[in-house]
């Protein structure tokens, strides 16, 4: 009798085919769409970049980086980035969903590592910076960050509220999201 081997994931690009499952397990973990982000990746055009890690055909996990020059990120952050240290071109870690059943396994950090890898090799990067949606119930990237040297910036208590009321959240339903965001960062250039 041959022991049971581990199962392999393979990391790759996001691609088109991948839409359902991607947006079927943001969905599940996150309670919210990815339509617009998904586009972004989608379009050869824009500065958006997804990696999904799979089991055979099946995602399991992905990841989506943004590349904002300054404006950018401080529209992406609405609550104000006047006090982070950010440079002319961020990569913004944007959405990250690993499946409950292969959280703890450093897949994460794993998808954390190759966004940083192709934001770097796509332009000459400053900082990046991503924040920690922090559910009261859920495993947060908050770990990850620290883990991987980003220092948090801030914590904005209800930061859906104060920004656009729609967050639908798992945890706050049917009320509005009384959330809280810590925002993280990291830089590479030390002249920021």
């Amino acid at each position: 009798m041959n022991p049971e081997l581990p199962p392999v994931l393979d990391f790759r690009s996001l691609k088109p085919y991948d839409r359902y499952e991607v947006e079927d397990l943001h969905a599940r973990l996150v309670g919210t769409g990815l339509d617009n982000t998904l586009e972004l990746v989608f379009d050869e055009e824009a500065s958006a970049h997804g990696i999904v890690a799979t089991e055979g055909e099946t995602a399991v996990a992905y990841g989506i980086v943004l590349l904002l020059d300054r404006e950018g990120t401080a529209d992406y952050f609405d609550f104000g980035t006047a006090d982070y240290p950010i440079g002319h071109i961020n990569a913004v870690m944007h959405a990250l969903a690993v499946d409950e059943e292969w959280q703890g396994r450093g897949i994460g950090s794993e998808l954390l590592r190759l966004r940083l890898a192709i934001a770097r090799d796509a332009v000459e990067l400053d900082a990046a910076l991503g924040n920690a949606w922090l559910r009261p119930h859920t495993v947060d990237t908050s770990v990850l960050f620290e883990k991987h040297g980003f220092e948090c910036y801030e914590v904005v208590e209800a930061s859906f509220r104060r920004t656009d009321g729609t967050r639908d959240c798992p945890d706050c339903r049917p009320e509005p999201c009384e959330c809280a965001t810590a925002v993280y960062g990291k830089t590479f250039d030390d002249n920021l």
